[in-house]
Parts: structure tokens; sequence; C-alpha cells
């Protein structure tokens, strides 16, 4: 499973445990909006039976039963390479990934195309492990963290650096704890590793600063912490040893005995880059366990209630639309009888058919009156035959029909022609000449007649 590189913390207080060394380090951290306040309980104080809702325990695996690995994925797309990580990861482990705990932090383009993701891993047995030491000091821990990376983040927060550095500029975290000791690697503000030292830490630091670079990297950001920090004879006797082949500025973390645990509370309480927890899946705490239920509650009711309104806004879509179906309806029945003349009482094409039939019923008896009322076509015809006649044109053929009259003939002049189109005029009628031929001084002619509009 893959996280992103920051996570939105839930607890508000928490009860950080340093299980290094006989005595256990607890400290009691308090959030305020974006800072944390921490108290340090006594060296016989125990975490309180009962806590807050929002108060939780957390501790951290030692760097020597952890894994930190940088994985590259030949894939850009993140689906694809979230199903190769633990194969790749399988590669890197000493035991199978089958038998670890493990989580895939901070996802990275490179530019060869794939991916870069940092994988933290520890088995089962540590996990269970450290969740007894743990409960064994007073507290059983919801979240899990790993010591090297909470010691690089905690570094970072509490010394930033100057405006002088750079993302080139190497920094190692020492962690000098009372019963083991560690050594975290990063360039710039980015993690790289964490190694466990043994009983002579600047012999066992040299070693693995060779492997790590092929040649010194200039001034180094050399920040110190833990309970060994906080004596001046060994840490000077250790900063003398490293001198001449790893020079560099030194930085003393204050409080450095409880850095540790400061580090844990920091990652519980704010949000930031590499947080991880390791106690999960079987090993899950209980709390985590009822704080899934009840995300997946919330989860399932918010979709019950987005699947309510949906048909609650469907049922008024189809009230609406069925409103506005009746709306219609009615109006196209009103239209309908209007122009029927009686109720029609079907719908659709229906309705239109019964129009059109009943329109075409109308119109056929209203011209069958219309010519019951219309000028007879005997009065029409004596009165162009007469005007013909009286302009001197001389007819050949006429015909008299209520869709079609005209006649066709002669005349002397043209001038006899549109005396006989003005004589017409007068009456009511419009006559207009299809044809003209003036050939052998007789005008030969062809008139269609119909009343004036």
């Amino acid at each position: 499973m893959t996280q992103p590189s920051a996570t939105t913390p839930w607890a508000r207080s928490c009860y950080a445990i340093d299980l290094d060394g006989d005595r256990p380090v607890i400290v009691r951290a308090t959030r305020s909006r974006s800072s944390v306040e921490y108290a340090i309980l006594e060296a016989n104080a125990t975490v309180p039976q009962e806590l807050g809702p929002s108060t939780i325990v957390a501790t951290a695996l030692p760097v020597r039963e952890s894994i930190t690995r940088w994985i590259s994925a030949p894939f850009a797309s993140a689906r694809k390479a979230e199903r190769v990580l633990p194969a790749l990861l399988d590669i890197e482990l000493p035991f199978p990934v089958e038998d670890c705990a493990c989580l895939f932090l901070s996802r990275q383009r490179i530019e060869t195309g794939g991916t870069r993701t940092l994988a933290v891993a520890a088995r089962h047995t540590q996990v269970r492990r450290t969740i007894e030491l743990s409960k064994a000091a007073g507290g059983d821990p919801v979240i899990i963290d790993v010591e090297g990376v909470a010691a690089w983040t905690q570094s970072l927060r509490e010394h930033p650096g100057t405006a002088r550095d750079d993302p080139a500029v190497v920094r190692l975290v020492v962690h000098l704890g009372a019963s083991r000791s560690s050594l975290i690697i990063g360039q710039g503000s980015e993690y790289r590793s964490a190694h466990s030292l043994g009983d002579d830490p600047a012999r066992d630091m040299t070693r693995l600063l060779r492997i790590q670079f092929e040649q010194s990297p200039g001034e180094i950001d050399w920040r110190w912490a833990g309970c060994g920090a906080a004596d001046p004879a060994r840490l000077r006797a250790i900063q003398t040893e490293l001198e001449t082949d790893w020079p560099g500025h030194h930085h003393i973390h204050s409080d450095s005995a409880s850095f540790m645990a400061r580090g844990i509370a920091t990652r519980v309480l704010l949000p930031g880059p590499y947080r991880c927890n390791l106690r999960r899946g079987r090993l899950a705490h209980p709390l985590l366990a009822r704080r899934s239920n009840r995300r997946s509650m919330k989860a399932a009711a918010l979709y019950l209630v987005c699947a309510l309104l949906v048909c609650a806004v469907n049922l008024g879509w189809r009230s609406a639309a069925t409103t506005r179906e009746s709306m219609m309806d009615r109006t196209l029945r009103d239209v309908a009888t209007s122009a029927a003349g009686f109720p029609v009482a079907a719908k659709g094409e229906e309705a239109l058919q019964i129009v059109k039939r009943a329109r075409e019923s109308s119109d056929a008896r209203a011209e069958s009156l219309a010519r019951l009322f219309a000028p007879s076509l005997s009065q029409s015809m004596q009165t162009i035959l007469q005007a013909a006649a009286s302009n001197g044109l001389g007819v050949t053929t006429a015909s008299f029909r209520p869709d079609n009259t005209g006649l066709t003939g002669e005349a002397p002049d043209w001038a006899n022609c549109e005396a006989f189109i003005s004589s017409l005029a007068r009456v009511g009628l419009h006559a207009t000449p299809s044809q003209r031929d003036d050939a052998g001084g007789v005008v030969r002619f062809v008139f269609a007649i119909h009343p004036d509009s």
C-alpha cells in the first residue's frame, strides 16, 4: 500500500516511549495548532491506565530491527508501480516479504520515467516484541514508528539549517543512545538511509561513510542527539576521530536525552513527510480497528444519504415531468378542440389526425357555401364578352370555369387590348395577357381573367 509523504493526524495528545536502555524515556506531547508542547515524565513514571479519546501511545522500532530502502519501479503509473513494489522489496529483504509489515512512502517521479519509493519494513516478530516492551513500560502502542526516519524528521524540524544550505548538503544525524546508537544519512531535506552502530561509533561511521561516498562530500552538516550527546567527553572523542576524513559543522540538539521520544510524538501529532505505522494488519491496535469501522460506517451512511438524495431528486423530477406532461396534454386538447370545432379527447398523433380530418371537412363545406353566394358565371361571361365587343376584340375561344377563366382572340391594335383591360378593371376583374403576337398587323392575344384581390 502506497501512502503519501504527509498524513493528517487525528490524535490531540500522545505518550511517546523511547525504549532505549533499562529506563525508557516517556514524553507526554500535546498539539496546539501547528506546534507541539512536550513534558518529560520522571524516570519512574508510567503511562496512565486510562487515556482520553484523543490521546494515544506511540513508540518506534530500533534501526537494527527495521529496514528502509529506496526502491525504483519502471512504471510512471502509480497503480502499476504499486503492484510490483512488494516483489521489488522482497528482493531487498533477507526474509520473505510475507513475514513482515511494510509500507511504501513518498513516491517520486524519476528522469527515466519510472517511480522511486521509500519502503519501510520490519518482521512481524520484531513488531510483536516492540508491542510487548512498550506494554511493559506501561503503554499499549497504537502507532509503531521507525527510529531512523523519526530521528531524521525531528532533526530537520528542530534545526532546519541556515539559508546557505542547499539540496546538495550532506546531513548526518547521529543518535547516541543508552544501549544502541545509529547513523542517519540524508541530503538536503531528503532521507537516504539509516544504519545501526556498534560499540565503536566512530569506526563504524567511517566504514559506512566510505561505502556511501566514493570521496568526501566536503563540509558535512553533523547533528548529534541521544543521551550520549549530553556527555561532552564522549562526544568530543568521537568527533576528533571523524574530523580528519569527515569534517563539517556540528550541532547538538537540546534536551538530547528525550530527542527520540520527541521525534516519535511530533510525527503522531503533526503532518509531515515519511509518516508511518508498522502496527497494521492482524497486529493493528483495536483502537485503529474501531476507527476504521467508524469511518466505514460514516462512508456507508454518506453513500446512503447520497442515494436517498438521488432518489428524492429523481422522484421530484418525475413528478415535475408528469405535471408538465399533463399541462401540455391539456393545452393540446384545448387547441385541438378549438381547431376541430368539437371536443377532442384523443392525444398526440391521433388528435392531430382528427383535427386534420375535421378541417378538411370544414373547408369542403365552406367552399360549397362560397359557391352558393358567389356571382354567377353567366353574368361574368356576359360582362367579359361585352367589354371585348365594345373595344373591337374578336374572341376566338373562351373558357368560363370557377377555377379557370380565359379567352383568346384578335384585335386591330394593342390599344384595343389595353382598353379591354381597363374596362374589366372597372367591374372588378383583372385581365393578364399571357401571350402577344403582332405579326401581320393583327394583334393575337391570350388573356387569363380573374377577380381582383
